[in-house]
């Protein structure tokens, strides 16, 4: 998305002698700026013709006290401006960059703390402004330098390659411009893709990893990690994402910008040179001759990094405790049927078992369990979001990011996570997929402190790297009870 830098200005006024102050302002700006004759609303209905149609709006100019339709009477209330104004947020074809609401009745409006800040946060320069009170002139001269630095953001994604991503939204390059001008001395971007996710609950969750292009010295920044997810939530992710930098240096929020459903957080990418950070992914696909020295190191370095995000100590809960609590038994059971489950089962035979029937027994269960609580833990530390890095020759070191919770639990769930997704979605190898090659590390029942021998073969006589990842985090100090396997799994 790259709007035409002549900038389309909206105003959604009703009063003909503010109307008039406005085009002698808009005269003298288009001496100065690229600047194309203004469109105008003179009620909501109006307004809403005019943003219901495709094509951009650099600067809306609104007026909270408006009539409903030609020939009416203002209204005494706000509601119709503010409607507008819930409008303009959601613009997501086309995304408007600048709004100031000037006003005369703002002491009418229900919140006007609320309005300030969805306002200054909903767009890239967001304004409430009293007409008696402010020089307007001035005013939509700074929105109109505004509009012009978010146009001139450069915005590069690189393909995917044989990888297959989605494409970014026109909301979501708003929200990447928007990131950049919050940054000292950046000018654009240089990305290329991480990993893209769906699900049906909350959509597309999109993570690229680049560079900043810096004015200054036309350098670079750092490498950062641009994370584009749904609003839902954001606001916390965000929270302790800035909280873990505080506890772990190569964790550090760069910026954080929302729209009403979508939000993009940024963070540094960790480590010790300049070059780009590869994926598990792609490094468990290099051959395991160049890993094998590297990975007790690696996991040793996530489980210490895991282990620092908080305190552990004693605690016991009945077994349904510890289950996810965002499980349902409704959600399961679609999946199940989704998924064809009773096929699978009835070819497992006697090595399978029924999810439902499973997770009904541990809902009813008054089983206590003894287990170490960690008071806050990184609470998605899925597969993808570990970053490795390359040191020197066949040199590796890992590095965990994208901090998505706080909260407290089993000290075990993130690596238990960070396990079963490596054997889930790992991409398949010549050998075979990597969960086959894997049965005999979880064939049988784990029991705390125990050990494993990493070296097993597989089906078809190789071993593959990420089996040796597995087998690096039992040996790393963490303990692994009994049950840990069933709350990894019922996490995914």
């Amino acid at each position: 998305m790259s709007y035409p830098r002549f900038i389309n200005p909206l105003v959604i006024e009703d009063d003909p002698a503010v109307k008039a102050q406005y085009e002698i302002i808009f005269q003298a700006l288009a001496k100065k700026y690229p600047l194309a004759p203004a469109r105008w609303g003179f009620c909501y209905q109006d307004a809403i013709k005019h943003l219901s149609q495709e094509g951009p709006y650099h600067i809306v100019i609104l007026d909270l006290r408006l009539p409903e339709e030609p020939g009416q009477p203002e209204s005494e209330l706000l509601d119709f401006g503010q409607s507008i104004l819930t409008t303009c947020l959601q613009r997501d074809d086309y995304p408007v960059p600048a709004l100031l609401v000037v006003s005369g009745n703002l002491q009418h409006a229900a919140s006007q703390e609320a309005l300030e800040y969805s306002v200054r946060n909903g767009f890239h320069y967001g304004r409430v402004l009293v007409k008696s009170q402010h020089s307007l002139a001035s005013e939509i001269e700074k929105a109109i330098v505004a509009v012009l630095q978010y146009q001139d953001v450069g915005i590069t994604i690189a393909d995917g390659g044989n990888r297959v991503f989605p494409t970014v939204s026109p909301r979501e390059e708003d929200l990447i411009r928007r990131v950049v001008c919050q940054q000292v001395d950046a000018i654009g971007v240089d990305l290329t893709w991480w990993s893209a996710t769906s699900n049906p609950w909350s959509g597309w969750t999109k993570t690229l990893v680049g560079r900043f292009f810096l004015l200054r010295g036309r350098t670079y920044s750092r490498n950062h990690f641009f994370k584009l997810a749904t609003a839902e939530g954001a606001e916390s992710v965000s929270r302790d994402a800035r909280s873990a930098g505080l506890t772990h240096q190569h964790v550090k929020v760069a910026g954080a910008v929302l729209s009403p459903y979508r939000s993009l957080l940024v963070t540094q990418s960790a480590g010790k040179t300049t070059s780009l950070p590869c994926s598990l992914n792609d490094i468990f696909a290099h051959a395991p001759g160049r890993l094998t020295a590297s990975l007790p190191q690696m996991a040793a370095a996530v489980a210490e990094q895991v282990a620092a995000f908080g305190a552990s100590t004693p605690d016991q809960h009945p077994v349904s405790q510890l289950l996810w609590r965002s499980h349902s038994r409704e959600r399961i059971a679609g999946q199940w049927k989704r998924r064809n489950g009773a096929v699978a089962l009835e070819a497992l035979r006697d090595d399978g078992a029924n999810p439902l029937e499973l997770f009904d027994r541990l809902m009813a269960s008054a089983a206590i369990v003894r287990y170490e609580r960690q008071e806050a833990r990184h609470g998605d530390l899925n597969f993808s979001n570990v970053a490795v890095e390359e040191t020197g020759e066949d040199q590796f070191n890992a590095w965990v990011f994208d901090v998505a919770a706080g909260v407290a639990g089993a000290n075990v769930r993130d690596i238990a996570t960070l396990e079963v997704t490596a054997l889930l979605h790992q991409s398949p190898c010549d050998a075979g997929p990597l969960a086959e090659q894997c049965r005999c590390l979880f064939g049988r029942t784990l029991k705390a402190d125990s050990t494993h021998d990493c070296t097993f073969p597989t089906a078809r006589g190789a071993t593959r790297t990420g089996s040796s990842w597995n087998c690096g985090h039992r040996h790393s100090g963490v303990r692994v009870p009994t049950y840990t396997r069933f709350c990894c799994s019922t996490r995914l």
